[in-house]
């Protein structure tokens, strides 16, 4: 189906962003490459998470 590729497609460009910014906390920062993208990445996730989840309970109160 379109939508699951369309939601695909915007999960990897969002993840790259994620990467993209991390390289440059740690090139700002001076410390290790690696943990800056994996702690940019794990706090993006969490916070797309928390989003998504906080839409689809939003949605299910409204057609409640």
């Amino acid at each position: 189906p379109i939508k699951a590729n369309l939601f695909l497609l915007a999960s990897l460009l969002t993840a790259i962003g994620f990467v993209v910014i991390g390289i440059l906390k740690s090139i700002i920062t001076r410390s290790e490459l690696l943990r800056g993208i994996l702690e940019t990445l794990a706090l993006g996730m969490a916070a797309a998470s928390v989003a998504y989840l906080v839409g689809d309970w939003l949605e299910w109160l409204i057609k409640r």
